[in-house]
């Protein structure tokens, strides 16, 4: 369901709620690229258990660097899924932040970190950012726009995660997709708008990001919050529709099966 949203007018909201609080992002954000870095150099540290057989094997009947390259690749390939596996949690959590901020909520450590105080959820969370991952690389290798879909189709699987309980990944991916239906374009062009402060971060050696990175998941998160809000109402205006349907055909059968019952009793009579 596509929702109309006001860019600009989010934008000006979101530098009224991020006053006195984007050092919390940036504090946030450098934590998660902490984990992320020592779970990536945890994962750089694993062997690669085809070097072994090619070496006793493939080696001592021929040498085809065609086959080196295959399972060179399987292994990257292999190793960037435990990463992302890993990561993915995390992310979620990270997701907790700007939602806190634009919900008005007071940021705790232990409620940031509270989508993965159970290991079941952890194992979900997993899940979920391998699916999105595969997926994304599956459909960029087709073609690029529908790789770029299906990165937007289940990026709000992390904001399901973290303000849903009692969640599976194959629930929140089929949410993702259905929010996002019809809102994948606006998502791009949110993105795309952030071109420019990229640009100025680079040219400052960074220091724009310090500003960027908390200002862009803010607006994502009222975007998250927006859409929500209006599949919600939907779904309410839909059930009370169905409902009143429902109950208007049940008024309908009572008339007719009451209309029947005269007649018989007329027919009686005479």
């Amino acid at each position: 369901m596509e929702i109309a949203i006001d860019r600009v007018e989010f934008k000006k909201e979101a530098k009224k709620m991020l006053d006195g609080k984007t050092w919390i992002l940036l504090l946030c954000n450098l934590c998660f690229l902490g984990i992320a870095s020592a779970i990536g150099f945890a994962v750089f540290l694993i062997p690669n258990p085809l070097e072994k057989i090619l070496t006793n094997f493939v080696y001592e009947v021929t040498y085809n660097p065609n086959i080196e390259w295959i399972c060179w690749g399987i292994y990257m390939f292999t190793r960037s899924i435990i990463f992302v596996a890993l990561v993915f949690p995390f992310y979620v959590c990270l997701a907790t932040v700007p939602l806190f901020i634009v919900n008005n909520k007071k940021i705790e450590v232990s409620k940031v970190f509270a989508p993965i105080n159970k290991m079941r959820y952890f194992i979900e969370y997993a899940i979920a950012g391998v699916q999105k991952y595969v997926c994304t690389i599956l459909w960029g290798f087709l073609f690029f726009l529908p790789g770029i879909a299906a990165h937007y189709r289940y990026s709000y699987a992390r904001y399901i995660f973290a303000t849903t309980e009692e969640i599976t990944a194959g629930e929140a991916v089929a949410k993702s997709k259905e929010l996002t239906d019809g809102n994948k374009a606006q998502l791009f062009a949110l993105d795309m708008s952030f071109i420019g402060w990229f640009l100025v971060s680079i040219i400052t050696c960074g220091l724009g990001f310090i500003f960027m990175v908390g200002y862009h998941e803010v607006v994502a998160a009222m975007y998250y919050k927006k859409i929500t809000e209006a599949s919600v109402t939907q779904e309410v205006k839909g059930n009370e529709l169905e409902k009143a349907e429902s109950t208007e055909l049940q008024i309908n059968q009572e008339i007719k099966e009451e209309s029947v019952s005269t007649e018989i009793l007329e027919e009686r009579g005479n």
